[in-house]
């Protein structure tokens, strides 16, 4: 156990290369509570997220998500998120945890008449189940990749999401924090931990890359939105007089 975030995390049970072996070959659970969950609702949430994310939320509709970026006002990074819309105004934003306070303190600030910002973290509990076999030992249908749906399994009301970091089909399964336990027990599968180190280096990492301006473009111009971050003109020509040359187009 190592102490992450105000968590106990475990790192391993039976052992790494066996516990990655049971994700890769069949599947195993995560226990991913120490993420942040933030709620953001209102007729006017839409906006308040466009003007503060990389990515475009008009792209996605009521059950579907998004992976994207909180950006700070000169374009650098707060916060990597996924970002599931529930409503048409209405939001749950997974953040990491390391950068929950951060994150919820940051919209707060500019929250805007008709958008509510709540941090809901403490009521939930996620419980990330990835491998190949995932989606069958759950005995759920296949879904499109950052799709999710609201239902019950084991009689527990709960969100599934087609979401998870492993790079192996599987889901993660957001329910009431009272309910983990049970969930977890009553899953017919192993408890497989094999990537909790990469979960915890890309928390570590995640918790620094705040007001990092150019370091990391190279690898964001998978967000095709980010130009829409980078409009300020004092901030183009501050890139452009840089001496180091970015792959972002700025005509």
């Amino acid at each position: 156990m190592v102490p992450f975030a105000g968590w106990e995390m475990p790192v391993q049970y039976e052992g790494v290369i066996s516990e990655h072996r049971a994700v890769r070959a069949d599947c195993g659970v995560f226990d991913v509570s120490h993420m942040g969950e933030l709620e953001v609702e209102g007729p006017r949430a839409t906006e308040l997220l466009q003007a503060t994310l990389s990515n475009d939320l008009e792209k996605i509709a009521p059950g579907e998500a998004q992976y994207t970026l909180l950006t700070n006002d000169r374009g650098g990074i707060v916060d990597d998120l996924i970002v599931y819309r529930l409503e048409e105004f209405r939001y749950l934003l997974i953040v990491n945890a390391a950068n929950r306070e951060t994150d919820f303190g940051w919209f707060k600030e500019r929250e805007i008449r008709g958008s509510d910002v709540r941090d809901a973290s403490d009521e939930y509990a996620l419980l990330a189940v990835q491998g190949p076999r995932a989606i069958e030992r759950l005995g759920l249908p296949e879904a499109k990749q950052f799709t999710f749906a609201e239902g019950g399994i084991d009689g527990m009301q709960c969100m599934v999401n087609r979401t998870g970091y492993t790079g192996e089909a599987g889901c993660e399964i957001l329910v009431m924090a009272e309910d983990a336990g049970d969930l977890g027990g009553q899953a017919d599968m192993r408890e497989a931990q094999n990537r909790t180190q990469l979960l915890e280096i890309h928390d570590v990492i995640a918790s620094h890359v705040d007001e990092i301006i150019g370091e990391f473009y190279d690898h964001l111009l998978q967000f095709e939105e980010l130009r829409r971050i980078l409009s300020d003109p004092k901030l183009v020509e501050r890139l452009k007089g840089s001496q180091r040359q970015y792959l972002l187009s700025l005509g």
